[in-house]
């Protein structure tokens, strides 16, 4: 145990694919990039190249050689793209058999969910691959169910940053998981309409119907914790959400979490309904339009460290150049500094220059 612990250096080269990282490595102006215990891939040589790093510190157990390196990158890609796709099946299928328990005024059993929101836990154990994941999701499914899953991922990892216990991180979790499942068949119905061609917005046609309240209230009733972060999910601070229209402390926190998440994964994704929009849009629409609507505290932690997810990541300018994600001002996050091959850009003191 104590060898396979050990660490090694080695060359920044197709080697260290499948590798796991054995230090923190940061960007020359202090900020990190990859952290300890990641598993080094692709988009990490990228990364190590531009930052100009010849070798890196990789665990002993992972420094083992089996053919090409590109090989062996694409067969482990595979195979977590299987687990997810395994995992994303699963969870449809248990959201779809909760929405029929509802709908028979059945009481929900936990038992699987629970057993999905722990295997997330234990799937996502740091930053790097949050964004990759809900790619994946979007990329699978382009539904309100595909939406279901980056929310519950984006809960995870706030209860992550908050600190929850694991119990209560796999509640949260559950509760992202289940936030709109008051409304799915609307939703359903809606997204058909707009496939065929239809105009209708589907935002216009939510309304919430009371008898549905009940039966959730009653189905999640075991939990209620869950159940009031699915219940108010669609509440807001200053009361103007929906159905109580209740503001502040009465207001669950985990709900408060989810009005979050919610937002931001509907507003990055393109789904059947609406056009994706850059990330740093997103974060300068929330910047500048949520005063009032969520709570403070976990926005500006949430806003936060998903911004600083995005470090590394290339993003086209309003110029046409590409540049490099490298730091990120914690007061205006939607206006990073960016390198543009040996030139800093600051984009808050370069108005000009915006990320499209």
């Amino acid at each position: 145990m104590e060898n396979s612990l050990k660490k090694i250096k080695i060359n920044v080269d197709d080697s260290i694919l499948g590798k796991t990282a054995a230090e923190n490595i940061y960007n020359n102006l202090g900020v990190l990039v990859i952290s300890k215990g990641s598993i080094l891939n692709g988009s990490s040589i990228e990364k190590l190249v531009k930052l100009k790093y010849d070798e890196v510190w990789v665990f002993n157990d992972s420094a083992r050689v089996i053919g090409d390196g590109k090989f062996i990158e694409e067969k482990q890609k595979k195979q977590e793209n299987e687990e997810l796709y395994k995992m994303y099946r699963k969870t449809r299928a248990v959201i779809e058999n909760i929405m029929e328990d509802i709908e028979y005024g059945h009481r929900i059993k936990f038992d699987t969910l629970y057993e999905i929101s722990d295997k997330l836990i234990d799937k996502v154990s740091n930053n790097d691959k949050i964004l990759q994941i809900m790619e994946y999701f979007m990329t699978i499914d382009r539904t309100i169910y595909g939406h279901y899953m980056n929310v519950g991922l984006l809960c995870l990892m706030m209860g992550k940053w908050i600190g929850y216990s694991k119990i209560k991180a796999r509640d949260l979790i559950c509760a992202g998981l289940l936030h709109d499942i008051k409304e799915i068949r609307m939703a359903d119905k809606y997204f058909n309409e707009v496939n065929n061609g239809s105009s209708k917005d589907l935002n216009d046609k939510r309304e919430y119907d009371k008898s549905s309240y009940k039966n959730i209230e009653k189905a999640l009733g075991m939990n209620k914790d869950i159940a009031l972060g699915v219940l108010q999910s669609h509440e807001r601070e200053d009361g103007s959400g929906y159905p109580m229209g209740i503001k502040g402390e009465k207001i669950h926190d985990f709900a408060k979490i989810i009005a979050i998440v919610d937002t931001y994964d509907n507003l990055i994704s393109h789904y059947v309904y609406q056009s994706k929009q850059s990330p740093f849009k997103v974060l300068e629409i929330f910047e500048n339009h949520s005063f009032g609507l969520f709570h403070p505290k976990y926005l500006k932690l949430f806003l936060k460290n998903i911004s600083c997810c995005y470090i590394g990541d290339t993003v086209t300018l309003n110029t046409g150049k590409q540049a490099e994600i490298v730091f990120i001002n914690t007061n205006f996050i939607s206006k990073p500094i960016v390198k543009v091959n040996d030139t800093y850009i600051d984009l808050f003191k370069d108005k000009e220059i915006s990320i499209i």
